[in-house]
């Protein structure tokens, strides 16, 4: 019988990075992966490169999607904006990468705490290998999940995600903005370009313009200036 494979489906965000030195505390000997889509925060990376100068061994796997190693290149080409319903960005340059990759059988822990386990499910996928939710199996929530990593005296990574995501907070959209204004600006020209190809307004937040979205309830300065 095969030996079975254990791998860390490892995202640089919060939860990710707790269940990784749970699995150290455990002696448990596993690989962690991370899928680079390419357009992951420029904080995500720097923590990557962080836990590297800390001695975590992390594989960094690159995507190929139809010739493409990056979301955004893909986007772009294309002129469409990551899947809002059907969630194609994360299968193709994620998931689908991961697949690729691992060897069944194989476990792959996911970092899912216990606060959203509705998100956790068991059921084997197609080449072998089974999901696991230790966070959830431990009932582990975010709050612990940042104590834990407090307590390894490691620092705080910043919420994993792309800044192409749909899915972004308002917060997210007006962070991009204040701090990595070139990467606001491509987000913006994606939109623009699905739109063109459609010839109707498309958004990556589905409702509102990455535009609106980064200055939506920011008190115009010159009220204070009036009078």
């Amino acid at each position: 019988m095969s030996e079975i494979k254990l791998y860390l489906s490892h995202g640089m965000g919060v939860n990710s990075t707790a269940l990784m030195l749970m699995l150290e505390d455990f002696g448990i000997k596993y690989e962690a992966v991370f899928v680079d889509t390419g357009c992951e925060h420029p904080e995500t990376y720097e923590y990557l490169n962080y836990l590297r100068e800390q001695g975590y061994e992390i594989t960094v796997l690159k995507p190929d999607v139809g010739g493409f190693d990056n979301l955004y290149g893909y986007c772009k080409h294309y002129r469409i904006v990551p899947g809002q319903f059907t969630r194609w960005c994360t299968y193709k340059f994620k998931i689908k990468t991961l697949k690729n990759y691992i060897e069944s059988p194989a476990v792959m822990f996911v970092g899912i705490a216990y606060d959203e386990k509705h998100r956790a499910f068991t059921k084997p996928v197609k080449n072998g290998v089974i999901n696991a939710y230790p966070l959830v199996n431990y009932r582990v929530t975010r709050e612990e999940c940042i104590k834990i990593i407090k307590e390894h005296g490691l620092k705080i990574p910043r919420k994993s995600g792309c800044w192409l995501c749909p899915f972004a907070k308002k917060e997210e959209v007006r962070e991009l903005y204040l701090k990595h204004r070139e990467l606001y600006e491509k987000r913006k020209e994606i939109e623009r370009l699905a739109s063109e190809r459609a010839e109707r307004e498309i958004y990556l937040n589905w409702k509102k313009k990455t535009e609106e979205l980064a200055h939506e309830d920011v008190i115009d300065i010159t009220v204070f200036l009036e009078g």
